[in-house]
């Protein structure tokens, strides 16, 4: 089966280095918020253009960590979009506050201003745009709209490493962003993590407390904190696969380029490049009518396949039981309905890659 992902062929081909890296922190004696992860967090801020970079457990704590730094909680509601992971979500219930969500562009599946600024209320506090499947909101109109109705703006990057709009990295342009590094990102440890940037000090440094303890000094909780650290590891991992993370983004362009040529005369919809914007291509996502089938006859060909998401926020069994039915989301509803992710994996071989293209093509030839 050719894997939509493949995160051990990265292993595979840096493992010398790797290896190396993970032997360097064995040797160390230090695991914890020592040398390698402040390493990497200057690293990864420089490469992003970013002041500060604050690494957590991971992306979903960026996200909750984030909002208690900038006092968001009960009382309170966030706008993110209904296409998104429930991670979002999530990160937004574990502080009191609640999500409300928003519609999103047919053309990218990105939330918009546009659809934001209707469903604001005088509770609203965030709007965090996703730059979902590795392309860029129109950060540009959320800075204004968040500087005209007051609210605080949080980037979720989780998908986006290395993606920018008008040439200016995401996860810098709002006043936190929040990276994953699971292990199928463009950007990935071995397990979880997670990093916030920033360039604010003061939240930078409130950041750093939260993540441990509240600690201000050694075993002085200043503040009410958790436990949430990169840990050494994981740290000296992405290290070494931060100097190659613009080469695999690039590879996962050409890919990206290849199929939407090869499919330009299919009854398929491709995605696109936002206007002023870029894509990294974290999934390579296309529209199709008869979604099950295709799905089963590239299975059956040992063509894996994913969606993401099958169901909406709206539609998933937690939100339904707090009684926050909330409809309004046509587009959304439509693209959960429609949406495909194909194998875009940047050590996919051409071998696979032309099978991917002619297993798609041989589908439409024969149904």
């Amino acid at each position: 089966m050719i894997p939509v992902s493949n995160p051990g062929a990265q292993y595979r081909n840096y493992e010398g280095e790797i290896q190396s890296a993970i032997d360097r922190v064995l040797g160390s004696g230090s695991y914890i918020l020592a040398s390698e992860v402040s390493q990497f967090e200057l690293e990864f801020s420089k490469f992003l253009g970013s002041n500060f970079g604050i690494g957590v457990a991971s992306g979903t704590d960026a996200l909750r960590l984030s909002l208690i730094a900038l006092d968001i909680g009960p009382g309170k509601e966030v706008i993110i979009p209904a296409m998104t992971s429930v991670s979002t979500a999530m990160a937004i219930l574990s502080v009191g506050a609640r999500p409300v969500l928003s519609d999103v562009s047919d053309e990218t599946s990105l939330i918009t201003a546009e659809k934001a600024e209707p469903i604001i209320s005088k509770n609203t506090a965030a709007i965090i745009p996703v730059h979902l499947y590795g392309q860029s909101c129109n950060m540009h109109s959320f800075r204004e709209l968040s500087e005209i109705k007051g609210l605080e703006l949080i980037e979720d990057c989780a998908q986006a490493h290395g993606a920018q709009f008008k040439g200016q990295s995401v996860g810098t342009i709002g006043k936190v962003g929040c990276f994953s590094f699971y292990p199928t990102k463009n950007l990935s440890a071995f397990g979880d993590g997670g990093l916030i940037t920033t360039n604010c000090e003061s939240i930078a440094e409130k950041l750093k407390m939260l993540r441990q303890n509240g600690f201000s000094k050694p075993q002085i909780s200043e503040i009410e904190g958790v436990s949430s650290r990169l840990d050494e590891i994981q740290a000296a991992i992405l290290r070494v696969k931060l100097n190659y993370l613009e080469k695999m983004n690039k590879i996962r362009n050409r890919i990206a380029s290849a199929y939407t040529s090869a499919f330009s005369d299919l009854p398929v919809i491709c995605p696109v490049t936002p206007h002023d914007g870029s894509h990294v291509f974290h999934q390579y996502v296309i529209r199709v009518q008869r979604r099950d089938d295709f799905i089963r006859f590239l299975r059956e060909k040992h063509v894996g396949t994913a969606i993401h998401y099958p169901l909406p926020i709206h539609r998933q069994p937690f939100w339904r039981a707090k009684g926050w039915n909330q409809e309004g989301l046509p587009t959304t509803d439509k693209l959960s309905s429609q949406i495909v992710s194909l194998p875009i994996d940047p050590f996919l071989s051409d071998k696979e890659q032309n099978k991917v293209i002619e297993t798609v093509k041989k589908f439409f030839e024969e149904n």
